[in-house]
């Protein structure tokens, strides 16, 4: 119970709790071999049941028993027909109970056989209210009896409004009650599903929510129970977008021309080599993890046919759901001079589904045109291409950069936030009305309660919700934004790397959002670098499904997850990061251009505990850690990759066509059996170890 002091680890209990604990353990050991034999002979009598009565109260957390005892209630209950009897059997149930609460108030095993017994419906729901008032009373924050209380009320048909009510006195009783503010957002949830129509009634409910909240802020602002709720709150107010397509690749209204003779082909931002590619990749991103994309759900048409078979599946290649799909268009690459025109539909029947059940909201469609030239007028698009880049690069104008023909390359999917509806509309002025006065208020408080990370974190969550909605205040929020996560990151060095996480999306919201600023990032032929951004996190590639060469040294990585989307890339550089595993890299698999790999000066070999193990498709166990007593050198570094201590490569590395591969600086490098067993694994890659770098 909350309250209740704990014993620290290593002290030792008073003698009287020694000899009391020392009395129940020798009871439980005779008491325990005769509840297993009444449970395998189904012996359910007067004594039986008494002892496990008995054993239950010692030891609440005992399944067997409490399943034992539901076996007996249905075996009684099924011999009496007198009513009184089965209330009397029912009643001495809820007894037992209440003995074992006593013991353990939050027994898993305790409540869930209350649940049960209730629904046979022969006692009296009064009573388990008057049980709850005191159980409360004694620990308002029992997250089980609140639980339980909904289960009663939702029992015996009591009014949402209601309990409502009484859980607005909990809260006025303690403002740091957090079981009662979760129990308040359960009752709200199933209001709004009543209210959902009346959209003026919503937004008075939310507004006096608000303010019910926020006195539990100016009382005690450091509280994280109220701030939870506020965080709650928001998201009620402002409802997610749902699923849709977030990018794609090749853009829509793009124009690929094919050099028939050099088998390349290019468009603005990239000059593309397709000798290992007999096919045309497109990748298609949606804003949640989804399933059910196939070829009936995405149609797609080349030059007018539209029985096209084509294979749709995630970018990672061991999932079957996925933010990223990828497919193949094999009759797009025809040898014959011409042009083709490609036409994808994203929603053509329903059947596209997110992970929580939600449906793909609206249908997308997609166009581009693939022109087969000759070598000299594929120079000619080649030129202008180039041209148009470089116009963009060198104008500090956004004139350039704001044209439609530049920017559907860097921005392939149109915003989907826009609304001609009236009452959409009336809502967002309503939204943006109220986070302007909820930035104002924790702006205010901060005044106040400067060193509070709490105001801190959720001001600069109401920022950048802020910014999303209204981007004429985008660069100033984001300043702001990020000062306080600057700030939080010394009030609350516990945290500082989930706020470091934050500065890292920030730096990539801002650069997404600001087509001036991304153009500055690009250099040339599909080169992108971002580095020295302190990015934790790669979640960003379905705006970036262009780029070829991607320069990522001197960030803060862990893993390569989330580049498995850039399937036009060939070259990565991912020096001076903090990858600490061959497994971070698992992802790079799903990348069927990918030559050139630069992880050198990071963290490969320092750690003892791969924690992107969930990255790499692979057996969950190693064999053995023993190698073979063979003392081939050969047979060691094949037993390595197949049973011993590096299997990862083999899993990771095998059949791979990298050209390149630079590992200097990892500790890894220096362990001859990794590089021995790394070098049979890449099997002809040129591989640049340490050693070869100080020559």
């Amino acid at each position: 119970m909350h309250g209740r002091p704990r014993q620290r680890a290593g002290e030792t209990p008073p003698p009287e709790v020694n000899k009391k604990e020392q009395a129940q353990v020798a009871e439980l050991q005779k008491i325990i071999p005769l509840f297993m034999e009444n449970n395998r002979t189904c012996c359910y009598s007067s004594q039986a049941l008494d002892q496990n009565a008995r054993l239950l109260e010692l030891n609440p957390e005992f399944y067997s028993a409490w399943n034992y005892r539901k076996r007996a209630v249905r075996h009684l209950l099924n011999l009496e027909s007198d009513e009184e009897v089965r209330k009397r059997i029912v009643q001495t149930e809820l007894d037992v109970v209440v003995r074992a609460l006593r013991v353990n108030p939050k027994s898993y095993g305790a409540w869930y056989h209350r649940k049960w017994v209730i629904q046979f419906g022969l006692s009296p729901m009064d009573a388990e209210f008057l049980l709850l008032k005191k159980l409360l009373k004694l620990d308002a924050r029992n997250f089980h009896g609140w639980d339980y209380r909904r289960f009663v009320a939702k029992t015996k048909g009591v009014a949402v409004e209601d309990e409502l009510l009484f859980t607005t006195d909990k809260i006025n009783e303690n403002f740091s009650n957090y079981s009662a503010w979760h129990n308040r957002s359960a009752l709200l949830s199933e209001i709004s599903k009543n209210e959902a129509a009346e959209n003026g009634r919503v937004q008075e409910r939310l507004q006096e929510e608000y303010e019910l909240v926020k006195n539990s802020f100016y009382t005690d602002p450091d509280d994280q129970s109220g701030w939870f709720y506020y965080s709650w709150l928001l998201g009620q107010t402002i409802a997610p977008v749902g699923t849709h397509v977030s990018g794609c690749w090749p853009p829509p209204k793009s124009l690929i021309v094919i050099d028939l003779k050099n088998n390349s082909y290019k468009l603005p931002f990239n000059k593309l080599k397709v000798g290992k590619l007999e096919t045309l990749p497109v990748v298609i991103c949606f804003s949640n993890s989804v399933t059910g994309v196939n070829d009936q759900t995405v149609s797609t048409t080349v030059d007018g046919n539209d029985s096209l078979e084509l294979e749709w599946r995630p970018v990672e290649r061991w999932q079957k759901s996925g933010r990223k799909w990828t497919t193949n268009i094999k009759n797009c690459l025809s040898s014959s001079s011409g042009q083709t025109s490609v036409k994808i539909l994203v929603g053509a029947v329903p059947g596209i589904t997110s992970l929580d059940g939600q449906a793909c909201e609206r249908s997308w469609q997609s166009s581009f045109q693939v022109l087969f030239e000759e070598t000299s007028s594929f120079e000619d698009y080649a030129d202008k291409y180039d041209q148009l880049c470089e116009s963009i690069l060198q104008s500090r104008s956004r004139t350039f950069v704001d044209s439609p023909s530049s920017l559907q390359y860097l921005f392939p999917v149109a915003n989907h936030s826009g609304s001609n509806n009236e009452e959409a509309d009336g809502t967002k002025i309503w939204q943006l009305g109220l986070l302007d006065r909820e930035i104002q208020s924790c702006r205010e408080l901060l005044d106040l309660e400067e060193n509070s990370k709490w105001t801190r974190l959720t001001l600069t969550r109401l920022l950048l919700t802020h910014a999303s909605y209204n981007t004429s205040s985008l660069k100033s929020h984001i300043d702001e934004a990020r000062k306080h996560l600057e700030m939080l990151k010394c009030l609350d060095p516990t945290h500082q790397e989930y706020y470091q996480h934050q500065l890292s999306l920030l730096s990539l919201k801002e650069l997404t959002m600001d087509e001036f600023i991304l153009a500055g990032k690009y250099v040339r032929e599909g080169l992108l670098k971002l580095n020295q951004l302190s990015l934790c996190s790669l979640e960003f590639a379905d705006r970036f499904l262009w780029v070829q060469n991607l320069d990522l040294s001197h960030n803060q990585l862990r893993s390569t997850h989330g580049l498995e989307a850039l399937q036009l890339l060939s070259n990565l550089t991912l020096s001076h990061n903090r990858i600490g595993s061959v497994t971070a890299l698992a992802p790079l698999r799903g990348l069927p251009l990918l030559e050139d790999v630069d992880v050198s000066y990071n963290q490969i070999g320092d750690h003892t505990v791969d924690t992107c193990r969930v990255l790499c498709s692979s057996k969950l166990i190693n064999a053995s850690l023993v190698p073979p007593a063979s003392s081939q050198k050969s047979d060691r570094a094949e037993w390595h990759l197949k049973e011993g201590r590096y299997w990862e490569i083999k899993v990771v590395f095998e059949d791979l066509c990298w050209q390149k591969l630079n590992i200097a600086g990892n500790s890894a490098a220096k362990d001859v059996e990794f590089v021995d067993a790394l070098n049979r694994a890449l099997n002809g890659t040129r591989l640049i170890t340490e050693a070869e770098t100080n020559l």
